[in-house]
């Protein structure tokens, strides 16, 4: 799967005239890497899938901090059987 890389959250950062936000780069990249998985949304695109990490760290700059710890604790659960 696509990966954006740390320049391309830099140029997207820019081209969405985002300063001084109240979270980190690594934390916007992380975002926009999680966003890729909506595929039927972003079609891989850099400033869509930044448009969307952009919402999510602005409603709680820990948006995806909370969502690493819930996708962790999701994994120690015993899968449903289908």
């Amino acid at each position: 799967m696509k990966k954006f890389t740390r320049a391309q959250a830099l140029h997207a950062a820019k081209l969405l005239r985002i300063r001084n936000p109240e979270f980190s780069l690594a934390d916007f990249l992380y975002g926009m890497n999680v966003e890729l998985e909506h595929q039927d949304v972003t079609h891989g695109s850099l400033l869509k899938s930044a448009k969307i990490a952009y919402a999510h760290l602005r409603e709680s700059p820990l948006y995806y901090k909370y969502l690493r710890k819930m996708e962790t604790e999701l994994e120690r659960l015993p899968r449903r059987k289908r």
